[in-house]
């Protein structure tokens, strides 16, 4: 979901998990490592975005914002996550025309060209968001915020998506931001944070959350 403004909800963020240690597959440089939270934080999204802002982190579009504005943020010092939709089709993307219409579902309310996604098919979407997060990696992006991480909570997506499926997704997810050495968050998944099933902690799998409050 893009803007071009400071999202207008109140957003909290939360350093979590013990993800680095316990399900990567390679090590992370984990930008939140410093003990200096808690962090204040911007979220611009858009091309017309205005970086100019105090806040130590920043959510930045990861196909908008180019490589000289994110080193330029970070060597001011700022933590720079990169925003990327892993749970809906939006029709403006580069890579739009990668997704089969079998994966792509109704209509995201209130969001113009955007849809909901059938993530039980890992096979076709993984790679397509893998190649997403190699592009913020190769831009400088620190740490990956994954929208739409509860899907299957959602009304009318199309799909008759269940708790498993997502569980199953945001994991993947996770592992697929890991080996590229950046951080991930949970975004408003809040139902789900604390299972644990087969002993498997879900919050191990992310190193920080954020949480949207209408």
């Amino acid at each position: 979901m893009i803007l071009s403004l400071i999202y207008q909800l109140v957003f909290l963020i939360f350093v979590i998990g013990k993800g680095i240690s316990e399900v990567s597959v390679v090590p992370v440089d984990n930008p939140f490592n410093s003990g200096l939270g808690p962090y204040t934080f911007d979220y611009l999204l858009g091309e017309k975005s205005n970086y100019t802002t105090t806040a130590q982190v920043m959510f930045l579009d990861f196909e908008d914002t180019t490589k000289n504005t994110i080193s330029s943020l970070k060597n001011q010092g700022k933590i720079v996550i990169c925003y990327v939709s892993v749970g809906s089709f939006e029709d403006w993307r580069s890579d739009s025309n990668t997704f089969p219409k079998s994966v792509i579902g109704n209509k995201y309310p209130g969001w113009q060209g955007e849809y909901w996604l059938d993530i039980r098919n890992i096979s076709i979407l993984l790679p397509i968001m893998t190649k997403r997060f190699q592009l913020a990696q190769s831009k400088g992006c620190q740490g990956i915020d994954p929208d739409n991480m509860d899907v299957y909570s959602q009304e009318d997506t199309g799909f008759k998506l269940t708790y498993d499926d997502q569980l199953h997704y945001n994991k993947i997810i996770s592992i697929a931001v890991h080996k590229l050495g950046m951080v991930v968050g949970l975004k408003n998944d809040n139902d789900q944070i604390d299972d644990n099933t087969n002993g498997d902690a879900f919050v191990n799998y992310f190193d920080f959350a954020v949480s949207e409050v209408s």
